[in-house]
């Protein structure tokens, strides 16, 4: 039987946002409450928080991989169907820093962003869907229902 969690919807949603792979976010079972550990955090900080979540009610929210990542760049760029966007989006992937000439390649408010940003918060929600099934959570939250619908799961 699932078990029903009241959250902070938006800090709940942006633990499975893609971002720094030294960011973590842990998650008590019981209450739902999040707690962040940043990159940024010195070393006092990230030992207070680790011990804080060290018991079995809090789990560590998986963050997306950089493999994961560059795999649904890879799949958004081949779904492009401009062959000079196309063009432009691979190349970008071969300079010393992909992800930012990924970014530039995107462009302002093209089409392109527009097509990324979908893809990216719907690879964000998939992660939040799967993440609830395996823990046989339901998060009490209308925002949690219509992903649910949208993603037919």
């Amino acid at each position: 039987m699932s078990k029903k969690v009241s959250v902070n919807w938006d800090d709940f949603e942006m633990a499975f946002m893609i971002g720094s792979p030294d960011a973590k976010y842990f998650f008590h079972l019981g209450t739902g409450e999040l707690k962040y550990l940043s990159y940024l955090d010195d070393d006092k900080a990230k030992e207070k928080l680790l011990k804080q979540t060290q018991d079995d009610s809090w789990i560590e929210i998986p963050r997306a991989s950089t493999p994961e990542g560059m795999e649904e760049i890879a799949n958004f760029i081949a779904s492009e169907e401009d062959p000079v966007v196309k063009a432009n989006l691979e190349q970008s992937l071969t300079t010393a820093k992909p992800l930012l000439a990924f970014n530039r390649a995107l462009g302002g408010a093209t089409p392109a962003r527009k097509r990324w940003t979908v893809a990216r918060i719907t690879s964000m929600h998939i992660r939040l869907i799967d993440f609830c099934e395996a823990h046989d959570l339901l998060i009490e939250d209308e925002r949690f229902e219509e992903i649910r619908a949208a993603l037919a799961r």
